[in-house]
Formats: structure tokens, sequence, C-alpha cells
């Protein structure tokens, strides 16, 4: 990815799929990674834009992100043997995409079912629209890459990414290119970003409306899992409490609940306040201690939270996402003029372009895998 800003300013079309809607962010982003919002489409669609602007979006580099709603992970570890003969030889590329190939045909029989019902679908309308290959070992020790190696066994961890069949029917072209397309999942997208602040085990709370989701990022024996979690608590039950609390209208709600954040209300009205709502914030981290969550949990939420920053749940601790640290890790710089985003709406927006940007599964042997899984799609 790093040849992409030796030329100069390059644009990358950053598009995030929501239940609701499609939104998109046209960034530009310069060789001393400088990173600038050139234009924002809160609801985006291919179909509305037409003539010279649709070419010029098509020959940008397409960075697409979908939630839970629309795309699983399964990350698993393989075993490939060669046979006699060729353990003799050294492993070819021919040989070893081959290897992959079963390997991704037996996890995609065996996880397609599981994936469907996380996604709340049809088999039928899962689609498998992406592989990759990391983490190589032949006959147990660890190498960079496999290719020119002598040896019986070749393990590696697989990650194939299920998506919803509406997806791929909107993205197909893409999904089909050879390049110039890069497709994840959000919330893998932010626990990436969020890695390289902290070290897992770590956590991202995301909560959205009326639902509660935790995602966790863990190591294992042969790489690291991700674990998702959906639990009964919404932003809704603040807000209901004040109006109970209160006997007042939701728009009057709001506006107390505003206020109160802000410190803008006497000592005596916020303490009665702190005592309406902390029936609430008990719930949701009774809640989490369920889930028996460790390290550092980020909070990703539609409207804040009645509580500062961190606190703990059992074993983890409630902390806001970490968006300077991160874009100062990153090496990028944040143009914030006209930028219409919070700090933490921030990272989350930005995950997916961090992830392309440090992803180092474009190889050889992950370009073949990608080719080959249009005969898994049907």
């Amino acid at each position: 990815m790093f040849e992409f800003l030796q030329r100069g300013k390059e644009k990358f079309l950053l598009l995030e799929i929501a239940p609701k809607r499609t939104s998109g962010l046209l960034l530009g982003v310069d060789k001393d990674k400088n990173i600038r919002l050139e234009k924002f489409w809160e609801d985006f669609s291919f179909k509305k834009i037409h003539g010279d602007p649709l070419k010029a979006l098509r020959k940008r580099q397409v960075i697409a992100s979908a939630n839970s709603d629309f795309v699983t992970n399964v990350i698993a570890p393989v075993s490939l043997e060669r046979d006699r003969a060729s353990a003799e030889r050294p492993i070819t590329l021919p040989e070893l995409e081959n290897l992959f190939a079963q390997a991704i045909g037996r996890m995609h029989a065996q996880h397609r079912g599981e994936a469907s019902k996380h996604l709340d679908l049809d088999e039928l309308d899962t689609v498998l629209v992406g592989a990759r290959a990391s983490d190589y070992k032949i006959d147990d020790h660890l190498v960079l890459n496999p290719l020119g190696f002598h040896g019986k066994n070749v393990s590696a961890i697989l990650e194939l990414t299920f998506a919803a069949r509406t997806i791929f029917d909107d993205l197909k072209e893409f999904f089909k290119a050879r390049e110039g397309f890069f497709f994840t999942n959000l919330p893998r997208a932010a626990l990436f970003a969020l890695s390289r602040v902290n070290q897992p085990p770590l956590g991202l709370l995301s909560i959205d409306g009326g639902r509660s989701f935790c995602f966790m990022l863990d190591k294992t024996a042969w790489g690291h899992s991700i674990k998702e979690a959906k639990f009964n608590w919404s932003l809704g039950g603040i807000f209901e409490a004040i109006a109970r609390g209160l006997s007042v209208s939701p728009e009057i709600t709001f506006a107390v609940y505003d206020k109160f954040l802000n410190n803008e209300t006497s000592n005596h009205f916020s303490n009665s306040l702190e005592r309406t709502l902390k029936p609430e914030k008990e719930k949701l981290f009774a809640e989490l201690r369920k889930l028996n969550p460790r390290g550092r949990i980020y909070v990703h939420a539609d409207a804040p939270l009645p509580f500062n920053y961190p606190v703990s749940v059992g074993r983890a601790a409630l902390d806001e996402l970490p968006t300077e640290e991160a874009l100062r890790r990153f090496g990028f710089r944040l143009e914030e003029k006209n930028w219409p985003f919070s700090k933490s709406e921030t990272l989350m927006r930005l995950a997916p372009f961090f992830e392309f940007y440090f992803d180092k599964s474009d190889s050889e042997i992950n370009r073949r895998l990608r080719r080959r899984l249009h005969w898994l799609i049907q």
C-alpha cells in the first residue's frame, strides 16, 4: 500500500454499508500522510451518480466495509498435507494455490451454515466474498512465505469473509475486479486499529440505537480470534428513565441529557439525575460482566454514555476511542477543516482505510485465492 502515497496525492472512496443506508467518504491523502475530506455522502449510491463523476469514482481505490448485520468472518487454522513425491520438491505457487483452494472449499462447506445463522439469512443468500492466508508454518517451523521450502506439511491461518448476497450483488463488479477494491468487516477493522494502540485482549462496545454488541479480540495459540456477543441494553433505557423521572417529552429529555453531560445543570439537579440513571448504568455493567471481558473495552455509541472514562467493569475497563493516539501511531494527520464527525466517529470511519493501508495480506498467494472464489459464489 505504501507505494500509493509515493506518487503524491491519492484519493480513496470509503463506503460504509449499514442497515438503513450506505454512506461514502472521498478522502485525499498526500505523501506526507495528511488526510483531507474531499466529499461526504450521507446516502451513497452509484446509481445516483452519472457521467464523468461516476467514471472518476470507479477509478479510485474503493474501500468498502459493512457492519455485522451484513458480514462475518471465520478464522481457523488449516493443515495442508503434501503427498510423498511433492514433499521432496520445493513448494511452488501453483501447488500452494491448489492446496489452499481445497482447504477453502472444505471450510466453505463447513462454515457457510454457521455464517448464515449469524447473519440470519438462508445459506443461498450467504456468499463467500473474501479469503486470506497468514501465519505460515512448514513442519511446525514459522516462515514468512512458504514458497521454495521443502516439507511434508504446510499450516496456516485461513480467514474467510462471508457477506449477505445483497452486498455482493450491489458491488459485484468490484468483488470480481483484479485490483482496486478492498472489503472488510467494520468491527474487525476497528479492532485492528485499536490493537495498534493496546495489545489484546481488548474489545469494542458498539451501541447503535436499540442494539448493543461487544466485539472481543484475543490471542490464541495459533494467532488471534474475534468473538461477537449481542446483549440486552440500549440507549433508549437512558432516555426513558429521564422521561419517567421528570415527566417530560422526548424533545425535553434530549435537551436535559445534553445539559447534564455538559455540566450545565445545578449540583442538586445533577445528583438527582445521577440517581435516576444509576439503574440503567448498573444494567449495562451487569450485561457486560456476563461476557467476562478482559482488557480495555473501547466504546462507540450513538450518544455519549452517562459516566466518565475509564470505568472498571470486572476485569475490563471501559474507555473512549483513542482517535488522536491512533492517528499519531499510524503517522497520519487529519485536516480537520469541514470534518463533520466527532473524534469517536472519526476513528470508526477511518478504521477500514487504516486496515487497508497496513494490510500485509496482499501477497501473490492471496491474490490467487481471491481469483479462485468465483467458483464458490452460487
